[in-house]
């Protein structure tokens, strides 16, 4: 069978931007990112039965809606109100331990919650049903660091 040019490249074409669909870019962890914004938005407003709800199908298939629930007010009421959150780490993956091979986006937010309460959050969405939705939450309180006290010069008490 002979293929001419004028065949070749259109399915050359089609080849490269089939592929390209697939393929993860910067793009992706910037709609990775922007899906979780939204749905810790939804955390942070107390809204747990939401936040389950907008969860990937791989999640709510595992965790019980109850159980999230329950997991949340321990975990983030704690905490208390949030006074904010970057972005530190992000990274693409098609496969996570323990979870099925699909795509990925692990993002690490460094978070400050009222009281001087810090904690660093890992958000892991994945492309499920054609858009980004969070399959996993996990937050790590980091100790408090003490105030140093410093003696104060001229106080009036003598050097020894």
């Amino acid at each position: 069978m002979n293929i001419g040019l004028r065949q070749l490249v259109p399915a050359v074409f089609l080849m490269t931007l089939f592929a390209s669909s697939v393929m993860a870019g910067p793009g992706d962890q910037e709609a990775a990112i922007r899906a979780a914004n939204e749905w810790l938005l939804l955390v942070d407003a107390g809204q747990f039965s939401e936040s389950w709800k907008h969860s990937s199908s791989v999640f709510r298939e595992t965790v019980p809606a109850g159980m999230w629930q329950e997991s949340l007010v321990v975990v983030r009421e704690p905490l208390g109100k949030l006074i904010s959150r970057k972005v530190v780490f992000s990274r693409y993956t098609d496969s996570f331990p323990g979870a099925p091979d699909r795509r990925y986006v692990i993002i690490q937010y460094e978070a400050q919650y009222e009281g001087n309460k810090s904690a660093i959050e890992t958000v892991t969405p994945l492309y499920d049903d054609g858009e980004w939705r969070v399959s996993g939450y996990f937050v790590r309180q980091r100790p408090a660091v003490p105030t140093p006290q410093v003696p104060m010069v001229g106080s009036g008490q003598a050097a020894d």
